[in-house]
């Protein structure tokens, strides 16, 4: 008796620790990667499938360079700085609507410097001296919404249900009510050469997070500023608080500055790794990085909590020159884009057959640009 009474009780301390250790791991603060211990991945490990989507081309909807991307389910939306103007197709490239109201009239806009669409496909679209233009899912004129003069300047633009966040290149971030129009204001960053606090933001579900210049930590905007949430951690490559410190009193913001990122990362200089970007995906915890004077992708399989560390995949792919929005990666060519590095994306190895459509597209000036999209794995 004593003896099933004593089995009884470690199989329920068993199941005890068993609970609390998946409840742990549902809710990974630190995610630690050894950045040197390095996996042979393919695109494929990471994907389920890769679309190469032909942009309906017609004179009503010519695309003369993408700025801005964005996915929601099915529909791409794009901004078009040379035109002032505002696309929106399907994800199989079938076109919907354009939004061209470049003027000085109440209802129309004079420059656009980022945009967001919201879960409900409303579409914000946001001037640099911090005018809001709210469109319809069908791209009709709503509202001009005029934020509080607290920034700098208004430089990207986050909705999230009635909660609008605004990054300045000041390194300053406005929460905004839509609600009620109430606001705070706070700061995230000091201006510094080279390093600026744009475009280190991503949306995951309902919350919009930020990851920090140098420390490694992810964290949550909310109206009550940022709230730490979970950070990763590279061991002995992670930035020691003393180079920080170092480096943010050393570099002040002067724009005839020409320093560049690569002068402060790498062997012998103030800081070891450099988070470019920090994104979650239904599965994937991602950081897209600088390390050793190369691109190095980090990806954390929440479900297993296997570690994919690489530099390239198998095929020749890199992902530091896609934008990563709503559990994909697109990819479009930049011909701006250029560097001493390869910043090959997309290979035949890759699409496979659709690489003769890709080509064909790419090579043909009078059609739109070619969106490609990696649907990671769920």
């Amino acid at each position: 008796m004593n003896t099933i009474k004593y089995l009884t009780i470690i199989i329920l301390a068993f199941l005890s620790v068993q609970c609390c250790e998946k409840n742990i791991q549902g809710n990974e603060k630190r995610i630690t990667i050894d950045l040197e211990e390095r996996t042979e991945t393919s695109v494929f490990d990471l994907t389920d499938s890769i679309t190469v989507v032909p942009l309906h081309t017609s004179d009503s909807c010519l695309i003369a360079t993408i700025n801005q991307i964005e996915k929601k389910k099915d529909t791409l939306y794009i901004y078009d700085m040379l035109q002032s103007a505002f696309f929106c197709f399907k994800t199989n490239g079938s076109y919907l609507f354009k939004i061209s109201d470049k003027g000085n009239g109440p209802e129309e806009y004079q420059h656009i410097e980022h945009f967001s669409v919201s879960e409900t496909g409303e579409i914000f679209l946001l001037e640099p001296w911090g005018n809001i233009y709210q469109y319809s899912n069908k791209g009709v004129f709503k509202q001009k919404i005029k934020l509080p003069h607290v920034l700098e300047s208004y430089n990207e633009i986050y909705v999230r249900g009635n909660s609008i966040i605004i990054i300045s290149v000041s390194g300053d971030i406005l929460y905004y009510s839509l609600s009620d129009g109430t606001y705070q204001c706070f700061h995230s960053y000091e201006r510094m050469n080279a390093f600026f606090p744009i475009k280190r933001t991503s949306i995951y579900n309902d919350s919009i997070m930020n990851v920090s210049l140098f420390d490694n930590q992810i964290y949550k905007i909310t109206q009550e500023g940022l709230i730490p949430s979970w950070s990763w951690d590279f061991k002995d490559n992670n930035n020691s608080e003393q180079n920080i410190k170092k480096l943010t009193s050393r570099i002040t913001y002067n724009p005839n500055d020409k320093s560049v990122l690569t002068d402060y990362v790498g062997k012998g200089k103030p800081l070891k790794q450099f988070i470019y970007t920090s994104c979650e995906s239904n599965r994937f915890k991602i950081a897209l990085m600088e390390y050793n004077n190369s691109f190095l992708h980090v990806f954390h399989d929440k479900t297993n909590h296997k570690n994919w560390v690489f530099k390239r995949t198998k095929e020749n792919t890199i992902f530091h020159t896609c934008t990563y929005t709503d559990n994909t990666f697109i990819y479009y060519d930049q011909p701006f884009t250029r560097g001493w590095r390869n910043l090959t994306c997309i290979t035949e190895e890759i699409l496979g057959e659709k690489y003769n459509v890709y080509t064909n597209l790419k090579n043909d000036s009078d059609s739109n640009p070619t969106v490609i999209l990696f649907h990671l794995k769920e």
